[in-house]
């Protein structure tokens, strides 16, 4: 099974590829600002479709919190394949040995 970790995952289009990757039984990371409604997401996944789900509540902007985005998508690399979804103004580029990664996309206020 793989691991999507999804930014932007507590309402709109990130909450809607949550749905989406959720139904296809992939299990789920979770980030975004909004923790309460993170943790709605994570259960309408896992009482729907019975998919693992992880909540990593963090703010993008903040370089602290995004360090540990990185470093759970690393983590996640390392298990799995994954597929990323994000939203934010700066590039995340990296590799785990055997998967290369970019993210980029803007923050809107």
């Amino acid at each position: 099974m793989t691991t999507a970790l999804i930014t932007g995952a507590s309402s709109g289009t990130g909450a809607a590829f949550a749905a989406k990757l959720a139904a296809q039984q992939h299990d789920l990371v979770l980030v975004a600002r909004d923790e309460k409604r993170l943790a709605e997401v994570a259960k309408a996944a896992t009482d729907a479709h019975g998919v693992s789900v992880e909540v990593l509540p963090a703010d993008l902007i903040d370089p602290v919190a995004r360090a540990r985005v990185e470093a759970r998508l690393r983590d996640c690399c390392a298990e799995n394949h994954l597929a990323v979804l994000a939203w934010f103004d700066s590039p995340i580029t990296g590799t785990d040995g055997n998967h290369e990664f970019f993210l980029y996309a803007k923050h809107e206020n």
